[in-house]
C-alpha cells in the first residue's frame, strides 16, 4: 500500500468518525438528564485509569470502565457515568469528537434506567368459559 493509499483510507475513516459523532445530533444532544455516557473507537492502548483521569476532570463519576470482548481485549468501547447531569452534558460537548491517543472519540448518551420507558403491565387470569380454560385480560 502506498503512502496516498493510506492517506485515503485515513481520509475515509475520519469521514465515517465525523458522520458518527453527527448522527441523530438530537437524540444524542438530549439525553433525557442521563448521567451515563458511551464513548466509541478508542484506542486499544488507553487503560481504565486513563479514561478515569480524563473524565474526573469533568466531575466526579460513578462508573468508569473500558469494555472488552470474551477473549480480554478492549473492544474500543467504554461506559462512563457522572455523578451529575450537568457534568455528564459538560464532558458530552467537550470530548466528543476530540482525539484521544490518536483516535477520534464519539460519544453518546445512554438513557438512565430511571428514565427508561416501562412496558405496559398486561394483567392477566384464567377463568372457564364454555367448559374451557381461557386467558382474558383484567
Amino acid at each position: 500500500m502506498t503512502k496516498s493509499e493510506d492517506l485515503e483510507t485515513t481520509e475515509d475513516q475520519q469521514g465515517i468518525i465525523k458522520s458518527l459523532c453527527e448522527v441523530d445530533q438530537e437524540e444524542t444532544k438530549n439525553p433525557k438528564e442521563s448521567t451515563k455516557l458511551k464513548v466509541l473507537n478508542l484506542n486499544r492502548s488507553i487503560t481504565n485509569e486513563d479514561l478515569n483521569e480524563l473524565f474526573n476532570h469533568i466531575g466526579p463519576l460513578t462508573e468508569c470502565r473500558r469494555e472488552y470482548d470474551e477473549f480480554g481485549r478492549p473492544l474500543g468501547s467504554a461506559s462512563v457515568a457522572f455523578e451529575k447531569v450537568k457534568d455528564a452534558k459538560k464532558a458530552f460537548d467537550e470530548y466528543n469528537g476530540g482525539e484521544l491517543d490518536g483516535n477520534v472519540m464519539v460519544i453518546q448518551f445512554v438513557p438512565d434506567s430511571k428514565h427508561k420507558k416501562q412496558a405496559p403491565v398486561n394483567k392477566l387470569k384464567v377463568v372457564e368459559k364454555g367448559g374451557k380454560r381461557v386467558i382474558e385480560r383484567i
